[in-house]
């Protein structure tokens, strides 16, 4: 998501030109001032993409992950499952039935 945007790009532009004008300010009067604000948004920044980059990986994950469940926890495959939905008072109530086939 953050990828295919604006976002990522306009950030590390932003965070490439405050390292630019901080370190003219470095060498025209030696003020670090800046350069310490810079170093504080980067740290911010990487630890933001690493933090979506982990998002991103999870949320790849979640068809595997669905698979593993389903593979731990549906019935055997001599059972066959019937589920009917009913709705009650604003609730979706979903009633599992599991019905034998080797009768």
């Amino acid at each position: 998501m953050f990828e295919e945007s604006k976002f990522t790009p306009e950030c590390e532009d932003s965070l490439t030109r405050m390292d630019r004008i901080s370190e003219q300010a470095v060498q025209h009067n030696g003020d670090t001032t800046l350069k310490d604000r810079y170093q504080t948004h980067r740290d911010r920044w990487l630890r933001l993409k690493r933090s979506l980059q982990a998002l991103h990986l999870n949320l790849a994950q979640l068809p595997e992950k669905w698979k593993q469940y389903h593979t731990k926890y549906v019935p055997p495959s001599h059972l066959s499952d019937l589920s009917d939905v009913v709705h009650v008072s604003d609730c979706l109530v979903v009633h599992v039935s599991f019905i034998r086939t080797d009768h």
